[in-house]
């Protein structure tokens, strides 16, 4: 099971300057959870982080960053930035069964202060089981 997942990769394209967005991610039938292999940030406008950055967030309903927080910070345009890049944040454990849910929520947050800057294509790479 562990040894054979079912790779998918979610890409979405945010405004994050725009405001906040939450959507989900339903896994494949009959998986009982996964692990999160990387989150990328490709920025194609600059992000401001004059009060807070923005940032990419999976979770669940209350508990918004339980299995990943990706920190925009100020991102550069045609810049790319990992959760890999930090070894320690990956893979991240989706336990679906024990949090008794049916689907993960990514939340894209919204850099404050200032002019809020910042949009990106943001792809999620989970190896579901």
């Amino acid at each position: 099971m562990y040894e054979n997942p079912t790779t998918i990769t979610y890409t979405f394209v945010h405004d994050f300057g725009a405001g906040a967005r939450t959507t989900a991610i339903k896994p494949p039938p009959r998986m009982k959870g996964g692990n999160i292999r990387d989150i990328m940030l490709a920025p194609s406008e600059t992000f401001t982080q004059t009060t807070t950055p923005g940032h990419v967030l999976i979770g669940v309903s209350g508990d918004d960053d339980k299995y990943a927080d990706l920190n925009a910070g100020a991102a550069a345009a045609t810049g790319a930035y990992n959760l890999s890049d930090t070894p320690a944040e990956v893979p991240r454990r989706i336990d679906l069964v024990a949090d008794g849910v049916t689907s993960v929520q990514v939340k894209f947050v919204a850099p404050t202060g200032g002019t809020p800057a910042g949009i990106a294509e943001v792809s999620i790479v989970i190896d579901w089981y």
